[in-house]
């Protein structure tokens, strides 16, 4: 599946229904890693940094329309899992995108995994 058509798929109302009835952080994660859309998503992201690359701008686009009638129900799960995908492949844009998580109010489970991934040392390759 191409990286469009799963950015379409994590921004619907049914995939937000998967992530929102949930009541603990380590569900949350749980549940992203065992989503379907979610693991195509993360081999979509191993094939090229340019994929990274546009789900970074993504996870940004759609903060930057957080306050827009359009995306205000989904934005907490989307964000999620975008910024879960990335820390996966990419630490350094992961933190990034923290960082802009963690300034944004109106988030619940994107800003307690901003706030994990800040808070975890990243270990050293030595």
């Amino acid at each position: 599946m191409k990286l469009h058509d799963l950015i379409e798929q994590i921004e619907t109302l049914e995939f937000s229904l998967r992530l929102s009835v949930l009541s603990g952080f380590k569900s949350v994660l749980f549940t992203l890693e065992n989503d379907e859309t979610f693991q195509q998503l993360t081999t979509t992201l191993q094939e090229s940094h340019e994929n990274v690359d546009a789900v970074f701008q993504r996870l940004l686009k759609v903060l930057s329309n957080h306050d827009q009638s359009d995306y205000i129900l989904f934005a907490d799960e989307a964000v999620t899992a975008y910024l879960y995908a990335l820390n996966q492949q990419d630490t350094e844009l992961a933190t990034q995108a923290a960082e802009q998580i963690s300034q944004t109010s109106g988030l619940f489970w994107a800003r307690r995994l901003a706030k994990h991934i800040l808070e975890t040392p990243i270990a050293d390759p030595k």
